[in-house]
């Protein structure tokens, strides 16, 4: 099994634009992917309001 973990930065506000506008559809159209999983940011990091 090969797993990837892509981590990336967005900006406050446009995480939903991002994630449905963007990676989603390249997500898709990547030939051998066979399951997503989107995550939240993590407490304590830039992004997330909540802290550590």
């Amino acid at each position: 099994m090969v797993m990837r973990i892509f981590q990336i930065l967005i900006r406050p506000g446009k995480e939903a634009r991002f994630f449905h506008g963007t990676a989603s559809p390249l997500m898709d159209r990547t030939e051998g992917l066979v399951r997503v999983r989107p995550g939240a940011a993590r407490p304590g990091t830039r992004g997330c309001s909540a802290s550590p």
